[in-house]
């Protein structure tokens, strides 16, 4: 069984640029064990003669990944709307620092 302790809330929230009160970490502490507790729950469960189902209970049905050529963007026309443009691409911020480990 994984847990989640105030450390590794106070990772994610380093992460995610959060600011947390000492009452909100123990708060998400206790939520984030729930969800993990459930998510090895179902990791136990024995799935292998079971079919994909989608909700309405008909087979899940894979289309093939096509481009839409009429509606493909050029790189010029992808980025026309942006400031933040370098060397033809997007330009964003680091989500992560070039220090953290994963």
């Amino acid at each position: 069984m994984h847990t989640v302790t105030k450390n590794d809330v106070a990772r994610v929230a380093s992460l995610s640029k959060l600011t947390l009160t000492p009452a909100e970490t123990e708060l998400f502490e206790k939520q984030l064990s729930e969800i993990v507790t459930h998510i090895d729950k179902i990791a136990t469960l024995e799935i292998s003669s079971s079919q994909k189902h989608t909700e309405s209970g008909t087979l899940l049905k894979m289309r093939e990944d096509t481009i839409d050529e009429l509606n493909k963007l050029t790189p010029n026309e992808a980025l026309s709307n942006t400031n933040s443009k370098k060397s033809g691409m997007f330009e964003v911020k680091y989500v992560f620092s070039q220090t953290d480990e994963s």
